[in-house]
């Protein structure tokens, strides 16, 4: 796959799937030329990548392209591309998912459902959309990228560019204010100056612009576009170049930066555009730092102002920046500037897990779903949030409460913004089977998050700031590490946080299991059949991102039957809908059953809810009593 990327010129990726996004992205969608006696690799060679991409080994190119096709096809991954299209339009969730996929408007996709012919297979009709989505895309491309007829076209676009960067800027050296000194402002395209960060300063050539609508119809995307054709960014040998977005849609107090890979377009000179979730966006506004890795393996960075440190950190630790190359500036009569890695605690703590080592080892052979597995952080993440509900409404943060699940490659991410972990209960907290003072909730037995992170992966971080602790803190579980030296503690990373911070984010590396294809539509939509209630309720939000696009997950329950008696045809109709409440003494039993509007094994039979989150009946998995439903398999 490297000869691939080397062959066109494109920028390593983390891993092999990503290197051949890469590459289909690079050459198009056409596999014809790519895949074949005159491409760069022997058939042996593509049925390698074949392979590790989770299918078959060909025996000819043409079967190879039809192969490598549909492994690299999100939709043909989850769906059947031979059910016709009024099989997909009855299901308002499939419709959703497709259009996620498709990177559509739900309700526009559902529409064009409607005006095609029910007996269409999916297959035909999703080439045909891709087909004219192309065309319109190339359109739109091309007259963006004019770039320098531009102003000639539109007279007054030009000037209103050149005041948008220059107010950008101006924006950033405000937002970034003492760590970066501007020299030269210039444009703003790049604005020429020095940070200093954790007493180390260096020279640096900014290339910024403001984030703002996908331009796609996408609610919950947003974009960044370079000024125009013609503005490449300059590899200057005395400066690192940054490569940043500035996104303020939600006021200056929850300003972002994002930054971006420079380098991979130095001396690029037409128009480009990156698009991220708004999640990302969002998580680092809450929680002041977040990636997330897209299509193409580009690791984003967004942060708020205050932890431009922690960026240039990572870019040192990758090795793209290096103190002791010739961009760096020598520390000579430098002040320095107190960042948010300088301002830590005075104390140093640490977390005793010395009784429960071996338990944190056991925890990987549990036999989990990935889905339940991810329901154990949601469970925490929503008792946090009831726990501390008035003092978060009396905080400003009333509901409902946003939950982000963040699903790549080689990483998984929970992020919530309820009350948070505090002090108190941190040796709780980590410690398994020791269950919450207040065991009425969801959060009740104690096991939950550490037995999902270890099945998860071998090595797991939480890092939280509890409402009202102005404290971030940090924990790594490194499971397999811990088991070789034996550790009885664990340091706690203490740095401070905002006074309005409340917060917890695990972030799962090292993957044990790794959530692919059909997987990730199973996730969505069991998750949404497990807090359908607290959704509906409004207690809860969850948002879902997968591939690089994010969908928020709502629950469609299905059709009840609404017709007369079919004894009595000419009656008027009823809803075959009957409430129940049972009442056993020491507990009670309330709910309703019905009948199906059409029949379906997939819906059919009972969900059972504890505490308004669903214990037994998901989708597919439905409760079927024998006295009801009689014995499978059995007339």
């Amino acid at each position: 796959m490297r000869r691939i990327v080397d062959h066109y010129g494109l920028p390593r990726a983390r891993t092999h799937e990503q290197m051949v996004v890469a590459a289909m992205t690079r050459v198009g969608p056409d596999l014809t030329n790519l895949v074949s006696h005159t491409g760069p690799l022997t058939l042996a060679d593509w049925n390698l990548v074949a392979t590790n991409l989770g299918g078959q080994a060909r025996r000819s190119f043409e079967d190879l392209q039809a192969e490598l096709a549909f492994r690299l096809d999100p939709v043909a991954q989850e769906f059947d591309l031979d059910q016709t299209v009024s099989e997909v339009r009855e299901d308002a969730r499939a419709v959703r998912r497709l259009a996620t996929l498709l990177r559509t408007d739900p309700n526009s996709l559902q529409a064009q459902l409607q005006a095609t012919h029910g007996r269409t297979l999916l297959g035909n009709y999703v080439s045909q959309l891709r087909s004219e989505s192309a065309t319109a895309l190339a359109e739109e491309d091309d007259d963006e990228e004019v770039g320098v007829d531009v102003a000639e076209k539109s007279p007054g676009r030009a000037e209103r560019a050149a005041r948008d960067d220059a107010s950008t800027a101006m924006s950033l050296g405000e937002l970034l204010r003492p760590a970066l000194a501007v020299v030269d402002a210039g444009s703003g395209w790049p604005t020429k100056g020095t940070l200093t960060v954790d007493s180390q300063t260096f020279d640096v050539a900014i290339y910024a612009r403001r984030i703002g609508g996908s331009a796609r119809g996408r609610h919950l995307e947003r974009r960044f576009q370079n000024p125009a054709q013609g503005t490449p960014i300059i590899d200057d040998p005395s400066r690192h170049e940054l490569l940043l977005g500035i996104w303020q849609e939600q006021g200056p107090g929850r300003a972002v930066i994002v930054a971006f890979d420079p380098y991979r377009r130095m001396g690029r000179t037409t128009r480009f555009s990156m698009f991220m979730p708004l999640s990302l966006l969002e998580e680092a506004a809450d929680t002041g730092f977040a990636t997330h890795e897209n299509t193409s393996g580009e690791t984003l960075y967004a942060f708020r102002p205050e932890n431009i440190d922690r960026y240039v950190q990572a870019m040192i630790s990758e090795g793209i920046w290096t103190t002791t190359q010739a961009k760096a500036v020598e520390h000579q009569a430098t002040p320095t500037t107190t960042t948010a890695a300088t301002r830590s605690v005075a104390h140093s703590s640490q977390l005793n897990i010395r009784p429960q080592v071996g338990m944190y080892a056991a925890f990987a052979r549990l036999n989990y779903k990935p889905w339940f597995a991810l329901a154990e952080f949601i469970d925490n993440s929503i008792q946090s949030f009831l726990s501390n509900q008035q003092r978060l409404a009396d905080a400003g943060h009333a509901g409902p409460l946003v939950i982000d699940v963040n699903i790549d490659d080689n990483e998984i991410a929970i992020t919530d913004r309820a009350g948070g972990i505090a002090w108190v209960d941190f040796p709780r907290a980590f410690s398994p089977a020791t269950p919450p003072a207040d065991a009425t909730g969801l959060s009740e037995f104690g096991l939950g998050m550490k037995a999902a992170a270890c099945w998860f992966a071998k090595k797991w971080t939480v890092r939280t700031s509890a409402l009202g602790e102005s404290v971030q803190r940090t924990v790594i579980f490194n499971i397999p590490a811990i088991m070789r030296s034996g550790a009885e503690v664990l340091p706690i990373e203490t740095t401070t946080a905002r006074e309005s911070d409340h917060f917890t984010v695990v972030t799962l590396t090292d993957l044990r299991v790794r959530p692919k294809g059909r997987t990730l539509a199973k996730i969505k939509d069991h998750l949404q059949s497990i807090y359908r209630v607290l959704m509906n309720e409004g207690i809860v939000k969850l948002r879902v991102t997968t591939a690089g696009s994010v969908e928020e997950l709502s629950y469609d329950p299905p059709k009840l039957l609404d017709a007369p008696y079919y004894k009595t045809r000419n009656a008027s109709s009823r809803l075959w809908r009957q409430t129940f409440d049972v009442d056993f003494g020491d507990r009670k039993v309330t709910g309703w059953a019905g009948i199906l509007e059409k029949g379906s094994h997939v819906h059919a039979g009972f969900s059972v809810f504890r505490r308004r989150r669903l214990i037994e009946g998901s989708v597919g998995e439905a409760y079927k009593p024998s006295a009801l439903f009689g014995t499978p398999n059995t007339t």
